[in-house]
């Protein structure tokens, strides 16, 4: 005997909705997993501290830095001469210490919406200087990107008019949010790359 309160279509809904919630909690178990291994960014920093060789306030090492993250290279010009001006930025409008350096290369990359990684400017807590840092568009291992410095003085020497104290790093995102001075140099070029991306 059927129970007077019997439907086809009371059985099939109530069915449906049983599926569905079983459906539904396997979903959130999933979202959650995915959660747990969510993937992470790679980050790195480029960082310039000092003062170019200058004969004179007129007179400055001046040349070029280029910038490689992956396969997107930023060059610009730098001149001495900015460290005299109040603006950080030479007359014919070139940075020339530190801080402009690191923004103009900020901007150049940021500018480029075909640039793999984000840019952000950052006044080192380690150096007497600013470090632009970078942040892969792409998550994961994939954004572990290679990086490059190249800096080409127009003189052919970093001290062509005595001692400079000008130097550039590439290193691993520290906590801290600077450029280890431990990694300071005038090498050129250095290597280095992206890091943290899981």
């Amino acid at each position: 005997m059927v129970h007077p309160g019997f439907s086809v279509q009371k059985a099939c809904a109530s069915l449906l909705v049983s599926r569905t919630f079983g459906f539904g909690l396997v979903l959130m178990v999933f979202a959650l997993a995915l959660l747990a291994h969510a993937s992470t960014y790679a980050t790195g920093v480029a960082g310039f501290a000092g003062q170019f060789s200058c004969q004179d306030q007129y007179t400055c090492d001046y040349g070029t830095i280029s910038v490689t993250v992956h396969n997107t290279t930023k060059t610009i010009n730098y001149d001495g001469t900015g460290f005299y001006t109040g603006t950080g930025f030479s007359s014919g409008g070139s940075p020339g210490i530190p801080q402009t350096i690191a923004q103009t290369l900020v901007d150049a990359f940021n500018n480029d919406s075909s640039s793999p990684v984000t840019a952000t400017l950052i006044q080192d807590t380690y150096l007497p200087g600013y470090t632009v840092g970078f942040t892969a568009k792409q998550a994961g291992v994939g954004g572990n990107y290679s990086t490059s410095i190249t800096v080409t003085s127009a003189y052919g020497n970093f001290q062509v008019f005595g001692s400079a104290t000008i130097a550039w790093t590439l290193t691993a995102h520290p906590s801290t949010g600077g450029a280890d001075p431990a990694y300071l140099t005038e090498s050129s070029p250095i290597s280095g790359a992206l890091s943290g991306g899981s």
